[in-house]
């Protein structure tokens, strides 16, 4: 959702740097949790920003692709990681799709209507 709202992409970066203020988010096998940490003054106006993100988020292919390649870099750091070998060993053990990829990759995520899917799967779910 950090991909930015409506038309503006790089609002919602722009307005944390300049409050002094940072954001990140991760994702585990069942939620994602976004995060923000701004001084107590910029407090109310930065929720109401947050909450446009859910309100209109953007979708474009660009935006998209950009997250998928940030997914990409992600996912090959993961391979180096024990910790991340082990859990996807231990995924192994139990008969649901989770057991199939644990995460995503440029092989898997980058397809033809993409951008369109994703915008149908936030409105029926979010």
């Amino acid at each position: 959702l950090f991909l930015g709202t409506g038309a503006n992409e790089n609002e919602w970066e722009n307005f944390i740097s300049s409050a002094g203020g940072n954001s990140n988010a991760f994702t585990e096998s069942e939620q994602t949790c976004y995060f923000f940490d701004v001084p107590a003054n910029r407090c109310i106006e930065t929720v109401e920003r947050f909450g446009a993100f859910f309100a209109s988020p953007r979708f474009t292919y660009d935006s998209v692709d950009r997250e998928i390649s940030a997914v990409d870099s992600e996912h090959a750091k993961n391979l180096r990681s024990d910790a991340f070998r082990t859990q996807q060993i231990q995924s192994l053990r139990y008969e649901a799709p989770y057991n199939n990829f644990g995460t995503g990759n440029r092989q898997t995520l980058m397809r033809p209507g993409i951008d369109s899917a994703l915008q149908q799967f936030f409105y029926e779910y979010y």
